[in-house]
């Protein structure tokens, strides 16, 4: 079986496992924010996907592109001014953030925190998708697949610990429940960047043409 076979066997069964968590996160989520708490997780959601489809900045595709048409020689130096292109917008988008955000009517009804988190993503997302598109274009895909299933695992393991060991008032449940999110993507951001920046001092060895 090539790589490319195995790789996609291993990002469906990590999908079902993730999805399968997935359920169950909601289901602490369900008990423990009630209908009115879950209706407003709902609707802060598509901010948070909004500022990580942003923040990605088509990264992992064009990467894997890349990665995955050009020489292996050619590798190091993309990546290097990836990474300072990724510094220099994420600097910028931070800054917009910290501006924009705080005058979105949506978040007067939730803690004053939850703002500063989605700042926080930006960066965790993107340095995390220069890491995800590099392995989509050597064709690593276990490394993907392990992020995904460490994503909803630990989500998972940390509300219900939370959860069943404090008592919170819906305002500070609902921070919870975010800060949890994002912690769960800073997680798969320390495993997946360590990953790359070993891949990233082979590569550096290699000759350069």
């Amino acid at each position: 079986m090539n790589s490319f076979y195995r790789g996609t066997i291993m990002l469906i069964i990590a999908a079902f496992i993730s999805e399968s968590l997935e359920f169950l996160v909601n289901m602490i989520l369900a008990r423990e924010l009630g209908e009115h708490g879950m209706g407003l997780y709902m609707s802060i959601l598509p901010v948070v996907f909004l500022v990580v489809i942003i923040a990605s900045f088509e990264l992992p595709i064009s990467i894997s592109k890349f990665v995955a048409e050009k020489k292996p020689e050619l590798h190091y130096n993309m990546l290097k001014h990836t990474i300072r292109l990724t510094i220099f917008f994420v600097i910028c988008f931070m800054l917009i953030s910290a501006v924009i955000l705080p005058t979105l009517p949506i978040f007067k009804e939730y803690h004053p925190l939850i703002k500063w988190l989605l700042i926080l993503l930006i960066p965790i997302i993107a340095f995390s998708s220069i890491a995800r598109g590099y392995f989509m274009g050597v064709q690593q895909m276990g490394k993907i697949a392990i992020s995904n299933f460490l994503r909803k695992c630990a989500q998972l393991l940390i509300l219900f610990f939370v959860y069943h060991t404090f008592e919170f008032d819906l305002e500070m449940a609902l921070l919870i429940a975010l800060a949890t999110l994002i912690g769960s993507e800073l997680l798969v951001c320390a495993y997946l960047v360590a990953a790359f920046i070993i891949h990233f001092q082979l590569i550096k060895s290699r000759p350069k043409t």
